[in-house]
Order: C-alpha cells, then structure tokens, then sequence
C-alpha cells in the first residue's frame, strides 16, 4: 500500500508542477516586445548628475 501512496503522490505532484508552470509560460510579460525609450547622453548625463546629487545627499 505504501508504494501506490507514493506513486500517487509523485504523479499529484507531477501534474501540480506541469500546471503552474503552464499558467507562469502564459502570463509572464514578454519582453521581447517591450521598446526601450531611446536616451540620448545628454539626458543621461543630467539623469547621473541627478542621481549623484542626490547621493551625496546621504
């Protein structure tokens, strides 16, 4: 008996496992469609110069 405990267990725990991660697959963001905004360096260096200042704030 304590072997169809365990293979029903195992087979529970198989189908639980396969479910989640068909569910996760299905509704995880897809990056590969995400555009990244397009930064020139002066935005960036006055974002940094932002980001400096406020850690020497700290």
């Amino acid at each position: 008996m304590n072997k169809l405990y365990k293979a029903t267990f195992l087979i529970t725990m198989a189908v639980a496992t396969w479910k989640v991660w068909k569910i996760e697959k299905n509704t995880r963001f897809k990056l590969r469609n995400f555009d990244y905004p397009k930064i020139n360096n002066a935005q960036s260096k006055s974002l940094l110069d932002i980001a400096s200042h406020d850690l020497k704030d700290i």
